[in-house]
């Protein structure tokens, strides 16, 4: 056999083993028989990945399952405690870090609120203990890496901060210096919009051919593109900046300096603004919003029901640009429960054009509590599937 040969064999191997990593990711157990068909391989292929897989430790035996007529068939599944990552997401309100097994299980949590969102020295320090309370929780021979998910901009390879509307503190903080020089670590970056499609794409959830669209509705208000059910178009691990899109250029000043951003009338924080709740704690002026909405309080009313038209118009606008097969709505105004949803979904009926329309799937994916942080977590998870061999 010539070296290109052996080459060529060796990628479709490689390839192979991969296939089998991220079917065994998204399935509990499987059986040796479940991986022939779900692959489309021939058993001898699949014997000598199990137990190539089993030998390096990246997946363990689960148990039998019974077989008419025959002997019982053993169940594999990836052994969580093989490596271990760890996720941190930075808000202008707080910052949260996890350590996740292989299956992208929450082992360890913190999240500590910030006080002061113009103190950079402040958001260092709480990043720094949450970073080592990470760290100290986990061996590091066996961490594959850190992710971070990030707020703001940062259209540039070096991954500095840009245009950080929520926290003009921290105005050009390069994420990936503070990192690797305090900790020896050069972290995976991500925007929280790019994160929360990572997580979705992982489970699934999106459709696997053609174009979807997911939409991130929170505090920010982000959009990825889906296509085949893989993340696309995002330059620097980033999704760019859809919630600052302007929608009217005489409208409300946004905290980027602009006026009229979608961010600025349809965010989570436009709206306790408008329903002037500055008076209560920063983390609890939304869920005040929800409260007012669903005892049907007539401000609360209008302020989310116009929120959740524009929201619906700027969506179409997407639709009618790029005529995805799929919309997928997640994020904290998703709290505001299916009536809001509903308004999102009757407006893109109504300006989307309707061959573009006619046949989109628009899903609620719901609120997505631990989506960021889990999305981000498994960035270093991600890489080792696509280069394990």
């Amino acid at each position: 056999m010539d070296k290109a040969e052996i080459l060529k064999l060796n990628n479709i191997k490689k390839r192979n083993t991969i296939a089998t990593l991220k079917l065994l990711r998204r399935l509990d157990k499987v059986s040796r028989v479940e991986l022939v068909k779900l692959l489309n391989c021939d058993r001898a292929t699949i014997t000598r990945i199990i137990a190539s897989l089993l030998q390096k430790g990246i997946i363990k035996q689960a148990g039998n399952i019974s077989s008419e007529g025959g002997r019982p068939r053993e169940n594999i599944q990836l052994d969580g405690n093989f490596r271990y990552s760890i996720g941190i997401q930075l808000d202008a309100n707080f910052i949260t870090g996890v350590v996740v097994d292989l299956n992208g299980k929450i082992l360890k949590h913190k999240t500590l609120q910030l006080e002061d969102h113009n103190n950079r020295k402040e958001f260092l320090k709480i990043l720094d203990e949450i970073t080592v309370h990470c760290l100290d929780f986990c061996n590091r021979e066996k961490l594959l890496g850190i992710g971070i998910a990030a707020f703001g901009t940062f259209a540039n390879e070096n991954k500095t901060l840009e245009n950080v509307a929520d926290f003009h503190a921290l105005e050009n903080f390069n994420i990936s210096d503070f990192f690797s020089q305090k900790y020896g670590i050069i972290p995976e970056i991500s925007d929280t919009a790019t994160a929360h499609a990572n997580y979705i794409t992982g489970l699934g959830i999106c459709r696997n051919a053609g174009l979807s669209l997911l939409f991130c509705l929170g505090r920010g208000i982000g959009c990825v593109p889906l296509v085949d059910g893989k993340i696309t178009f995002c330059k620097y691990s980033h999704g760019g900046e859809f919630g600052h899109t302007i929608i009217n250029i005489d409208g409300v000043l946004c905290n980027c300096g602009r006026h009229g951003c979608l961010e600025a009338v349809a965010s989570s924080l436009s709206m306790a603004k408008q329903l002037q709740l500055n008076d209560i704690a920063e983390h609890q002026r939304f869920s005040e919003v929800v409260k007012l909405y669903t005892k049907n309080n007539h401000a609360a009313r209008k302020v989310v029901e116009s929120a959740a038209r524009t929201l619906g118009i700027a969506i179409a606008n997407q639709v009618n640009s790029l005529m995805p097969d799929e919309v997928l709505l997640t994020g904290e105004l998703l709290k505001l429960g299916n009536p809001f949803f509903e308004i999102i979904k009757k407006t893109v009926d109504e300006y989307a054009f309707p061959a573009f329309s006619r046949n989109l799937v628009l899903s609620n994916c719901g609120v997505g509590e631990n989506h960021v942080i889990i999305g981000v977590a498994t960035l270093p998870i991600d890489r080792m599937f696509q280069n394990f061999e």
